[in-house]
C-alpha cells in the first residue's frame, strides 16, 4: 500500500573547490515493498526518482532526462553507467557510512559516500533524506 510523505533531501558536497549545500522537498509515495522500503518521487518535471532501502544498503534510481543507479553499501565501490544529453560517464560510489531508521510513518537515511566520474575522485559527500 503506498502512502503519500513528503520528503526533504539535504546534501552537502566537499571538492576541492569548497562545500555545497542544497536542500531539496519532494512530494512522493512510501511503499514497504519484499525489497525494502520505497520512496518514489519526482526529482523534476522530467526525472523521476526511485529509493530502495534495505538492511544491506540503499539504492537510487533516477529515470527520464537523464539515468543514473547509485548502490549504497558499506565499505563497498561500485560503478554504474550515468546517461545525460550531454553524454554518458561511468559514475562510481564508495559508502563510508550509512544510517537509517523508521516508523510507521516517518524516517531518516543518512549516508556518506565518495562519488567518482569515470574513475577520478569528484566530491566526498553527506546525503541526509527525511520523509
Amino acid at each position: 500500500m503506498k502512502t503519500a510523505i513528503e520528503i526533504l533531501m539535504v546534501l552537502c558536497t566537499s571538492t576541492d573547490y569548497g562545500t555545497d549545500k542544497i536542500t531539496e522537498r519532494y512530494s512522493g509515495t512510501m511503499a514497504q515493498t519484499t525489497e525494502g522500503l520505497e520512496l518514489v518521487y519526482q526529482e523534476s518535471e522530467k526525472v523521476e526518482a526511485r529509493l530502495l532501502i534495505s538492511e544491506h544498503g540503499a539504492h537510487l534510481w533516477r529515470k527520464g532526462l537523464l539515468d543514473s543507479y547509485m548502490d549504497f553499501r558499506m565499505n563497498h565501490q561500485t560503478a554504474h553507467p550515468y546517461v545525460t544529453p550531454e553524454g554518458t560517464f561511468d559514475m562510481g560510489v564508495l559508502t563510508t557510512a550509512m544510517a537509517s531508521e523508521f516508523k510507521v510513518d516517518r524516517g531518516k537515511l543518512e549516508l556518506y559516500y565518495d562519488l567518482f566520474i569515470s574513475g577520478q575522485s569528484m566530491a566526498k559527500n553527506h546525503l541526509k533524506v527525511m520523509w
